[in-house]
């Protein structure tokens, strides 16, 4: 029975790991897990982003774009979806 229920911890715990690094893609991020980001990941956001608005990227734009995630996330709630309101 002990086996038994470590072996069930231990299917749940793989399988929330695996939703958590699946599941929070660029477009599905918030702000609060945009704050919570490595560097590498809020870029894809970013990339992400400007690729709906404009359908283009350049270093300068990202600069502009992260200033602008960086500022909307500071006052918006943290489960705010960050493509599909700054997206529009």
């Amino acid at each position: 029975m002990l086996m038994h229920s470590i072996k069930h911890k231990l299917v749940i715990a793989l399988v929330a790991g695996a939703i958590l690094l699946s599941g929070c893609g660029a477009e599905e991020a918030t702000c609060g897990d945009y704050k919570k980001m490595s560097e590498d990941d809020q870029n894809k956001v970013v990339k992400a982003l400007l690729k709906k608005k404009t359908g283009k990227s350049s270093k300068d734009a990202e600069a502009i774009m992260r200033m602008e995630i960086s500022t909307f996330c500071a006052f918006a709630d943290p489960e705010t979806k960050i493509i599909e309101t700054l997206g529009k």
